[in-house]
């Protein structure tokens, strides 16, 4: 299942989301599939507490392969998935499209920016579930045709200004299930 930007592709792009950003042709058909991995954990397996916001809470190291060789530049969303509305952990843009990953830490090239996720902060704040159950992350990684402006974007405008602009997508899906208090 892909998640959640199905309607992203289809959408139109405006000049005012995407302010800054260089003019491009819209790309042809569907995206071409990225290939998302993080050493610290397998597809679909549990993250390591470490984190999380029962343990460091630092982001885990990622590494991705795919980017078509017109990529101008890459996002990354982290989401809650399993939640009603996704909940955002993570926003980063203007990846520069050679940066094959990020190291555990999630230090930036000088290129990217980050945006507010929605706990109001302009950084990796990682899983930290309030009910009990296992929880589903999705690290989404974007290549676009476009560097985006400098923002600040929240989640809902950035996915507005990639509109039209994806040539490349994939998806690491992470779970995280707090353990039972005693």
């Amino acid at each position: 299942m892909r998640f959640p930007l199905p309607a992203l592709v289809l959408a139109g792009l405006t000049a005012a989301c995407l302010a800054g950003a260089t003019a491009s042709a819209q790309p042809a058909g569907p995206p071409a599939k990225l290939v998302v991995t993080s050493s610290a954990f397998e597809p679909n397996a549990p993250s390591p507490a470490k984190y999380t916001c029962d343990g460091a809470d630092v982001p885990p190291p990622l590494a991705w392969t795919g980017v078509p060789a017109g990529a101008k530049s890459l996002v990354l969303l982290v989401d809650d998935a399993s939640r009603k509305t996704p909940w955002n952990q993570w926003i980063v843009w203007n990846l520069p499209p050679t940066t094959g990953g990020l190291p555990e830490g999630g230090a930036l090239p000088a290129a990217a920016r980050q945006g507010p996720n929605d706990y109001q902060k302009t950084a990796w704040t990682g899983p930290c579930p309030s009910s009990s159950g296992a929880r589903e992350y999705y690290f989404q990684v974007f290549a676009l045709d476009v560097e985006l402006g400098a923002g600040p974007f929240a989640r809902k405008a950035l996915v507005e200004a990639m509109a039209g602009h994806v040539v490349a997508e994939g998806t690491l899906v992470g779970t995280y299930e707090r353990a039972a208090k005693k």
